[in-house]
């Protein structure tokens, strides 16, 4: 038996584990202005679900056609959800301001609330202008229905994205992990673990 086929299970591990820290790379490179995030994660995204539908794909090539493909739409919806990010955190000054610092007051649940959905969308709009031809409004309804309706899925993958940053953030020593495999390594994970959900989310969003 040759260790070094493409079929060996520690090879094809290794590759993968190469191809999404060069992945990774170009997230960060194409991230450095913060308007073509969301091209980036959207790229990010096809990339990620090439890796697992194929064994074999050039990820800079794959990266470079889903960038230009998704960086308009994407910048649009990067900006649209900083803009109700603001929103939002605008309504817990104005609480504040006003001495509401019960986290139960109704100001509160309502931010909570927004801020929970808006996560929520944000979670799943990427991967749906990434796989079908949504206009933003259509992407902003669905994923808004999908964030209600998928409730667990949310959850879970709200906390994939999340613990790992807050790790990050709170031991700086972690930092690392997004710099040389986080990202892409997050995104891959989403992708992996919820494609069935995502390949009933399109049967059901088209009728069929």
């Amino acid at each position: 038996m040759n260790f070094f086929t493409k079929d060996n299970k520690a090879i094809r591990f290794l590759s993968l584990m190469w191809d999404l820290m060069c992945l990774n790379i170009l997230f960060l490179l194409s991230s450095l202005f913060i308007i073509t995030i969301g091209g980036s994660i959207a790229a990010t995204y096809r990339v990620c679900e090439k890796l697992i539908d194929e064994r074999d794909i050039s990820v800079i090539k794959e990266f470079i056609i889903g960038f230009k493909k998704n960086v308009i739409q994407g910048s649009l919806v990067t900006l649209i959800l900083l803009l109700i990010g603001q929103f939002v955190l605008g309504s817990y000054k104005i609480a504040e301001a006003k001495g509401v610092n019960n986290v139960f007051s109704l100001l509160n649940i309502l931010g909570t609330t927004s801020i929970i959905l808006l996560v929520g969308i944000g979670v799943y709009i990427f991967p749906l202008i990434t796989r079908y031809e949504y206009t933003l409004i259509s992407a902003f309804k669905t994923s808004l229905i999908l964030a209600i309706a998928r409730l667990p899925y949310t959850i879970l993958m709200v906390a994939l994205q999340v613990i790992p940053l807050v790790i990050a953030i709170k031991i700086p020593q972690n930092i690392s992990f997004y710099v040389v495999i986080g990202f892409s390594g997050v995104i891959y994970l989403q992708v992996k673990i919820f494609d069935k959900a995502f390949k009933r989310v399109k049967e059901e969003a088209l009728g069929k």
